[in-house]
């Protein structure tokens, strides 16, 4: 395939190293460039559309690929590389996680069946703190975090 996250990464993260002249990057981008001309390009109109970068690529009238050197990084760009180590979870995903901690537990069925409930109608601060607080829990249970290992390999293998 030609769009690559990792080609792209390794991109952005030439042109934040080289900011804001870019030009210790040129000889880089170019090499990267002659290896696979449509790969660049496409990867470069990619960050592109995605605000990351102004590419300088352009597609002439004849469908050849156009490329002026160096590519700018955008603000946006920046601030990508800087949440690139950041992991988000949205509301619902929260939920399902909490949602599967509590069917893997000891729990009664009752207490599970309360839980559940009580996470449907949790706020998105509430569903926070209880992960972060798993998550500790994990961190400092070494038997649980064989138990939530085993969760994560069963869950692999029926995927």
């Amino acid at each position: 395939m030609r769009f690559e996250r990792g080609y792209q990464l390794g991109i952005l993260k030439k042109l934040a190293e080289t900011a804001p002249t870019y030009l210790a990057a040129i000889d880089w981008l170019e090499e990267t460039y002659r290896a696979d001309p449509d790969k660049y390009a496409a990867n470069l109109l990619y960050l592109q559309n995605d605000g990351l970068v102004i590419s300088k690529v352009r597609i002439g009238a004849d469908g050849k690929i156009l490329v002026d050197f160096p590519p700018e990084l955008t603000p946006a760009g920046i601030n990508f590389l800087l949440d690139e180590n950041t992991i988000s979870f949205h509301t619902e995903e929260i939920r399902h996680i909490l949602d599967v901690i509590i069917e893997h537990s000891d729990l009664s069925a009752d207490e599970k069946i309360r839980y559940k409930e009580a996470i449907k109608d949790a706020a998105p601060e509430i569903l926070k703190d209880s992960l972060t607080r798993a998550m500790e829990y994990l961190v400092n249970n070494a038997a649980a975090i064989a138990v939530w290992g085993e969760m994560l390999v069963d869950g692999a293998s029926s995927s």
